[in-house]
């Protein structure tokens, strides 16, 4: 009778350990449909059908929410919350809700969500970290050109938890930039020092 629960046991363990490996993949799916929306959206601005162009978005805004709700349930699931490929789609889809306006309302913290990503991934596995530091280096400097930019009322508290978690990325000191250049009022960052900042830390 023991052995039979047991193997029960293993068998409803692994069906959901396979079911959120399902959830991770379909993330992936939805943020890659929520893109071709993107696509299709830039094609109708180019022509100037502006309301074509809000359709799609909000198609896109839709799909990128369902990508949201399976990743988010991936990463606090046990068996999947400790796989980099988790993480790696936990960041590309928390990047697009952060640079596109139409989706910023689904999370206003989107942008240090992407840098704490990175930060599980290098903790997870280093070796797969480096096997796409050249992808997360141009989420980094993407973000760096204009997240302290287009945010003018970023708190002291936020700019510094974002300067530590890219400090974590690359595992150097906390104080690695000291001409770090911030309002102690405002926290606010000037844009060519936010971007030689963001930029620097893949290097």
């Amino acid at each position: 009778m023991k052995k039979v629960l047991l193997v029960l046991a293993l068998a409803i363990a692994g069906h959901f350990a396979i079911a959120q490996n399902v959830q991770v993949q379909n993330a992936f799916n939805d943020q890659k449909a929520a893109q071709q929306y993107i696509d299709q959206a830039d094609v109708y601005k180019s022509q100037k059908k502006d309301e074509k162009a809000a359709k799609q978005m909000q198609n896109a805004k839709l799909m990128i929410q369902k990508a949201k709700t399976a990743i988010d349930a991936a990463s606090v699931h046990e068996a999947t919350m400790n796989q980099p490929k988790t993480w790696h789609y936990y960041a590309v889809i928390y990047y697009k809700i952060g640079a596109y306006p139409e989706f910023v309302d689904i999370d206003m913290n989107a942008y240090e969500k992407v840098l704490d990503a990175f930060v599980k991934i290098k903790n997870i596995d280093n070796d797969y970290f480096m096997r796409n530091v050249g992808e997360f280096r141009q989420y980094a400097s993407s973000i760096g050109a204009g997240y302290m930019t287009s945010v003018q009322t970023a708190t002291m508290k936020a700019t510094m938890r974002m300067r530590h978690s890219y400090c974590a990325v690359i595992a150097r000191p906390y104080h690695f930039l000291p001409e770090f250049g911030t309002d102690v009022v405002t926290g606010r960052l000037s844009s060519s020092v936010s971007h030689n900042l963001f930029s620097s830390f893949f290097h």
